[in-house]
């Protein structure tokens, strides 16, 4: 090699920063350059995989499909569970209709035992119990075990809405790995 200019390559990265003797490629004897530039596509391709792989870890490794699948499934699953929440919150309402509808029951029976007697209290209590059969406390706890139901209908609401929040950063994140892999031609 002959003696040339030497060039530092500090803050240069891949192909850039080569030197020969301290010497970019360009700056090199005509002959030593036509060798040098021969095996550049090599370095060019090792550094352009150095650099995939660099993108490839700082980011998350699920891929945006995916992710959008399991956003998707997520609402599904919010938009399912607040529909029987409120079928639920329904059957719970007409339920507490039929409760003050057997109080009321019981209040006329009430009544009636202390207007009849005999043969004709039977039958006013038989009568109000065949109009309205329900049973007071199987009743009572039909509506507690729906408003338990709803509760925990609203927690998973909750823990599928925090799922999507999480999985949308993440779609975000892979998006922005998927642009820089696209520019790298990856």
């Amino acid at each position: 090699m002959s003696a040339g200019k030497a060039t530092p390559n500090t803050g240069q990265m891949g192909v850039e920063s080569i030197r020969l003797g301290g010497m970019k490629v360009d700056d090199l004897p005509i002959g030593e350059a036509a060798r040098a530039k021969m095996q550049l596509p090599e370095a060019e391709k090792a550094a352009r995989q150095k650099s995939i792989e660099d993108i490839k870890a700082r980011y998350p490794t699920q891929s945006v499909e995916y992710l959008r699948a399991r956003i998707l499934e997520a609402k599904k699953n919010i938009a399912r569970f607040r529909e029987e929440s409120r079928r639920i919150g329904s059957d719970r309402e007409q339920y507490r209709m039929l409760l003050y509808d057997a109080r009321e029951r019981d209040k006329k029976i009430k009544a009636a035992e202390e207007r009849l007697e005999g043969k004709d209290l039977e039958e006013e209590i038989k009568a109000l119990t065949k109009e309205c059969p329900w049973q007071i406390d199987a009743m009572k706890k039909q509506v507690r075990q729906f408003e338990e139901s709803i509760e925990r209908f609203e927690k998973t609401i909750v823990k599928e809405q925090k799922s999507v929040d999480e999985l949308t950063e993440l779609l975000g994140q892979c998006q922005a790995r998927d642009k820089e892999l696209a520019r790298l031609g990856a």
